[in-house]
Formats: structure tokens, sequence, C-alpha cells
């Protein structure tokens, strides 16, 4: 049996093999398997991340030929995905629940909206750069660079969805 776990019974971050196992030991990790899985699944913050991944896997789905949206896009890649969830697993429970936004030139892009004067967007395009740009509660407060993404999300990114929530 190998150790992996599907919530809900949808393909999150790992897949869900077949106990094959015969020993007594076997069966009673397949069992605790069955029951952290549920209560994971009820946690909110994997709950949240399972939503967000299964999102994720969808719009990879729907995104990952040249050309997915009529007008040139280019795919998105597997890379960008991979680094698209790599944030994922590691926002913080405070941190609201973005849209999940393919972008036409690849990468894939998260972005939170409070308003017309109140967004922030980071982008991934699987080269670990996070790509971040915000409007600040008005138009002439924009901030946006770049940051090396090493698993933990940039201040720069923290600190933007913390200005920009009501």
């Amino acid at each position: 049996m190998t150790a992996a776990l599907a919530i809900n019974g949808r393909f999150t971050f790992m897949d869900r093999s077949e106990n094959t196992g015969a020993s007594e030991a076997s069966n009673a990790l397949a069992r605790f398997g069955e029951k952290l899985s549920g209560e994971l699944s009820s946690s909110v913050t994997w709950g949240r991340s399972s939503d967000l991944t299964q999102e994720l896997l969808e719009i990879y789905g729907d995104c990952s030929t040249s050309n997915w949206d009529g007008y040139d896009a280019l795919p998105i890649t597997r890379k960008a995905v991979l680094e698209a969830k790599r944030f994922i697993s590691a926002m913080p429970i405070w941190m609201p629940t973005p849209e999940i936004v393919p972008e036409p030139n690849g990468d894939v892009g998260f972005q939170w909206s409070f308003g017309k004067d109140r967004i922030l967007t980071v982008s991934f395009s699987g080269n670990n750069i996070v790509t971040y740009a915000s409007i600040l509660g008005s138009p002439e407060r924009k901030k946006y660079g770049s940051e090396i993404f090493n698993d933990s999300i940039p201040e720069e990114v923290i600190e933007g969805v913390g200005k920009i929530r009501p």
C-alpha cells in the first residue's frame, strides 16, 4: 500500500492507491488513512487548499493547449501549475481565498479583489519567481515587483493582501 490520500474522492495532492497489503498492520494503516482523509477534508485550511488545487487542475485542463482563449494565448505549463500549487500550500489561514486566473502569457495568476481600487494579483510561470502587482486604495498607490518564490510567500505579497482587504 502507498501512503497517499484522496480527499472527498477527488485528486488533490497525491493519488490514492489500493491497499494490497494482507497484514493486520497494513489494514490498520488503511483504516487510519481513511479516518485521516475524512478529518482533513473537514478542516477549513485543508478543505480550502483541496478546493483551490482542484480548481487549478481544472484550469490547467482547459488552458494547457495553445490558443485556449481564442486570441493566441500560450498554454499554461505544468511547471507553472506546480508552482501555483506550492503557493496554495503556503497560504496562511487568514489569507482570503483568491480567484485563480489563467493568463494569456502561460502564467497562472491568483487575484484578490475588494473593489476597483483594492486589487492584488500574483503570477507564476514555473521559474521560482512570483510576480505581483497591486492597487492599494487609489489608482495612484500602485506597487509591483518580482520576488524569489522558495515555498514561502514573499513578505511583499503578504503585506499587499493585508493592505487591500477590508
